[in-house]
């Protein structure tokens, strides 16, 4: 896999890496702690499109085109990976998760995932 390191200026779409829960079980604790759920952020983006929802614990909800939630987790920038490995960055999600949400997760419960984000 090749994972660009620099800004393409005439690109209409955006590669993104993350960490997220697997279960929409999960995400949905972790909504209803932030006063949330999967029908109030569809209400939210037909009022205004949005792109990602801040989240206790630095976590992060990105929407879809039709208000969905892709996933809840957090988007890996350059720096993150150039200090930490991935499994470093994995076990500090999961204490993340069991201390501001109070949930009893391991590093099962959480996934790498990566994909592209189209902006044309």
């Amino acid at each position: 896999m090749k994972i660009r390191m620099d800004f393409v200026t005439n690109s209409s779409s955006s590669s993104f890496i993350c960490i997220k829960l697997k279960t929409r079980e999960l995400e949905e604790k972790v909504l209803a702690e932030n006063n949330m759920s999967y029908e109030t952020i569809e209400v939210q983006y037909e009022d205004s499109y949005i792109e990602q929802i801040p989240l206790k614990g630095n976590l992060t909800a990105s929407v879809g085109e039709c208000g969905d939630v892709n996933y809840i987790g957090k988007d890996l920038g350059e720096d993150d990976l150039r200090n930490q490995t991935l499994t470093q960055i994995i076990d500090a999600m999961v204490c993340d998760f069991n201390n501001v949400y109070d949930l009893d997760i391991n590093k099962n419960d959480i996934e790498f995932d990566y994909g592209e984000v189209s902006r044309g």
